[in-house]
């Protein structure tokens, strides 16, 4: 990629790019601009992951994933993430996760797990602190089974209007036990989302970490939330 826009700089093809108001203070030389005017719209259903040496699916917007089902999957089973580092892609829009079976996701790198569902800035691996910006939005995570996992069922961060509702969720973290009930649900700078109807097979938690009050936790069977 370097090397093309190298070429295209020596050749005069380059775009320009003009704001119309001032942009957010937390635009930084070095930040990802992404074209969207050719948006895809991608349906996968009725599919079978069994076995992947990374993650099994990667999106991020117009796309519905519905009755599938992923096994095995050694990082993150759904990845939903922009990632500067990679130029993994865009920001996330309008992603329906809803009715598909997970199962023994997220055995690999147990010092830095995500989810088998993550939605975040950097790819999975890397640390960080909590993202300053929500740049992720209408993501739908509903009626899914998660059965044992390496990690988390769904960790989100950075992101606004999620809908995480009436999943089933067995243990959690195996193997890489935390002390106390571990967190089934994490959420990171996440504001404008409703945490609903999800039943935990043991007790586990809803962890919130820098989070607005305007996320709406309710109804869950066996997740107690907890402030991080």
């Amino acid at each position: 990629m370097i090397w093309s826009l190298a070429q295209a700089l020596l050749r005069g093809r380059f775009a320009r790019l003009a704001f119309t108001e001032s942009v957010p203070p937390e635009l930084a030389p070095g930040a990802l601009a992404c074209n969207r005017s050719n948006s895809t719209k991608t349906s996968m259903r009725n599919c079978e992951f069994l076995g992947n040496r990374a993650r099994a699916i990667l999106v991020h917007e117009n796309a519905e994933i519905v009755e599938n089902t992923i096994s095995n999957c050694s990082l993150a089973a759904i990845l939903m993430t922009s990632d500067p580092d990679w130029m993994e892609g865009p920001p996330v829009r309008n992603v329906r996760i809803e009715r598909n079976r997970f199962s023994n996701c997220y055995y690999a790198w147990p010092a830095s797990r995500r989810g088998a569902i993550t939605l975040d800035i950097y790819e999975d691996k890397r640390l960080q602190t909590a993202p300053k910006a929500r740049i992720h939005h209408d993501v739908q995570i509903i009626n899914n089974v998660f059965a044992d996992t390496g990690g988390a069922a769904v960790y989100c961060a950075a992101s606004s209007k999620l809908n995480i509702a009436n999943n089933r969720i067995a243990r959690t973290w195996i193997g890489n036990q935390q002390a106390g009930e571990p967190d089934a649900i994490i959420l990171v700078n996440v504001a404008d989302s409703e945490v609903s109807g999800n039943i935990s097979s043991i007790p586990q938690a809803i962890k919130r970490q820098s989070c607005e009050p305007t996320i709406k936790v309710t109804a869950n069977t066996r997740l107690t939330n907890k402030e991080a």
